[in-house]
């Protein structure tokens, strides 16, 4: 009968002891699986970072072609203006008008040309 106790209480401790030896590893194992997958969620993060970076330094660098591209159109403008200050001078010149040339910067003063430069 003690050796019947003895045996039963050593299988429940062996029992028990293989459970739980089982246990710790399922959860040995989900934490692997944890840290994997937080190893690559970080590695999406940095290559999203990346990916930001790289956009803002694109969008930067296309503002500042935008930029030079308004200066440009805002010269072309200008020049546009000249030119059409200079036909407008040319054409009364030959119908036998007497117009005064316009001076530089001068040119937004002209309220009786035909069309609207300004």
């Amino acid at each position: 009968m003690v050796y019947l106790n003895i045996w039963s209480s050593f299988t429940f401790v062996w029992n028990t002891k293989k459970h739980l030896t089982q246990r710790v590893q399922n959860l040995d194992d989900k934490l692997l699986e944890q840290k994997e997958i937080s190893k690559s969620i970080l590695e999406n993060v940095g290559d999203t970072k990346g990916s930001i970076e790289e956009l803002y330094v694109t969008v930067t660098e296309l503002q500042s072609a935008l930029t030079g591209l308004d200066y440009k159109l805002g010269s072309i403008s200008e020049k546009q203006d000249v030119s059409n200050l200079g036909l407008f001078y040319l054409f009364n010149f030959v119908e036998g008008k007497q117009v005064e040339m316009p001076r530089a910067g001068c040119f937004k003063s002209w309220s009786f040309l035909p069309l609207q430069l300004c």
